[in-house]
């Protein structure tokens, strides 16, 4: 009479039960029920129970071939080892990351700090915990940006959708202290946050716009210019997909 997978595993197991068995061999009691009642194991769960027992896996599925494997079977082959890098090499490693300096700059970022319909604050004392990396030639060359003059903070709020969205980070250009054209500004106003849509309504007040219809226009005063802090210019957003 031949011997079966399920009569080999009876054999391994002893006195284990299936729960038991089951968790010594990291599969589940269903699979382990199914074995011992004659089901033959996928792939993965043979592994796991050959492993399991130190058994070779041609011996469990077909009884042939021997039981157990060859410790001289599990020694790793010897590593080649490894040659020192030749010297020009070793000396191109910092002109690589030197290069690779050169191209990025890097925007400290608030992550604490979020400019929506108010309630937030800003102030020149705020100390950046992140950094994000600009490739050079776009961050100063094509917009302009004097990285020691700007910030990134967070978007909250939906007052801007769909242009920003709540959780975007956006790049401000500090140097833009008033607003000096139609563009989209944070600023400071009534113990509040905003970043919005400034433009000029007249030769002395600016209108205050949420791209989102649902938020009305304001319209912004010489008074309440004067109690108005002008953080800096949006120049970018990045959100996540």
């Amino acid at each position: 009479m031949s011997i079966s997978i399920a009569d080999r595993l009876k054999s391994l197991a002893g006195s284990m039960n299936g729960v038991i068995l089951a968790s010594f061999c990291n599969v589940s009691i269903g699979s382990i029920s199914k074995y011992l009642k004659g089901g033959t194991p996928d792939v993965e769960n043979a592994i796991k129970i050959a492993r399991a027992f130190n058994v070779t896996l041609d011996w469990l599925l077909t009884g042939q071939g021997p039981k157990t494997w060859n410790k001289s079977h599990l020694q790793p082959k010897a590593l080649p080892q490894p040659q020192p890098e030749p010297e020009p090499i070793r000396q191109l490693v910092p002109s690589i990351c030197d290069k690779l300096l050169d191209d990025y700059v890097f925007i400290p970022g608030y992550s604490m700090v979020s400019a929506a319909a108010g309630g937030g604050t800003y102030n020149d004392n705020e100390v950046a915990d992140e950094q994000y990396a600009f490739r050079r030639e776009w961050a100063v060359s094509d917009a302009g940006i004097d990285p020691e003059r700007a910030a990134i903070i967070r978007v909250d709020g939906d007052s801007m959708e769909p242009t920003l969205s709540r959780g975007d980070v956006i790049l401000i250009d500090r140097r833009h202290t008033t607003f000096s054209r139609d563009a989209i500004y944070v600023f400071q106003w009534e113990e509040g946050l905003f970043v919005k849509r400034i433009q000029r309504a007249n030769n002395s007040c600016f209108d205050v716009i949420s791209d989102n219809t649902v938020y009305d226009k304001k319209t912004l005063t010489p008074v309440d210019l004067e109690n108005l802090r002008v953080i800096g210019r949006v120049m970018w957003v990045g959100r996540r997909m």
